[in-house]
């Protein structure tokens, strides 16, 4: 089976919902520090430890999928929403790159930080079932940026220092005292 990352020239945008012809997402955005070649294979064949050649995909500089409309993709998420996603990356790069560590204040605007993200895990794949509460939530939040997440959605951020990057769609779930989350 071959992955696949191009999608089809016109269909609905992953993001908004409307049908027109469809643009390329970089996942992740250009401009993000220590991205080099992506490698996109199958997460089962991943996770079972196989090395299934024939799956594999090599990307330079990360993946790109035909699945949204070029107003979500230049307007909202490379000229509003990615701006910030990218120089907040690229502070935390810095400051990593530094021989003395000391406490980091960054200076960023969480919505749009949030929204950057969002549109990304929106946009990843091709020819995905893109239906229930999550995206039905995130599709109405993610455009307007007065709008705040959904009760029970949070976002968490961690250091990983690792160069091999793993973007997924909808694989977990975790439970935070007895109370389920998405």
């Amino acid at each position: 089976m071959r992955l696949e990352t191009r999608g089809p020239a016109e269909g609905p945008c992953s993001l908004c919902g409307r049908h027109g012809r469809l643009t390329e997402d970089h996942v992740p955005p250009k401009g993000v520090p220590r991205v080099g070649q992506a490698r996109l294979v199958e997460v089962s064949d991943y996770l079972k430890g196989e090395r299934a050649t024939r799956t594999i995909r090599f990307f330079q500089r990360g993946v790109k999928y035909r699945s949204i409309c070029a107003h979500c993709n230049t307007t909202l998420l490379g000229a509003r929403y990615d701006p910030e996603l990218i120089e907040f990356t690229r502070a935390v790069d810095k400051s990593l790159g530094q021989r003395l560590y000391l406490p980091m204040q960054l200076k960023i605007r969480p919505n749009r930080l949030v929204r950057s993200v969002v549109g990304h895990l929106l946009a990843h794949g091709v020819d995905l079932p893109r239906e229930g509460e999550f995206f039905v939530d995130m599709r109405r939040c993610f455009p307007d940026e007065q709008a705040t997440l959904p009760p029970g959605y949070q976002m968490y951020c961690w250091l990983y220092p690792y160069n091999d990057q793993f973007v997924a769609q909808c694989v977990g779930r975790m439970t935070k005292l007895g109370r389920s989350s998405w």
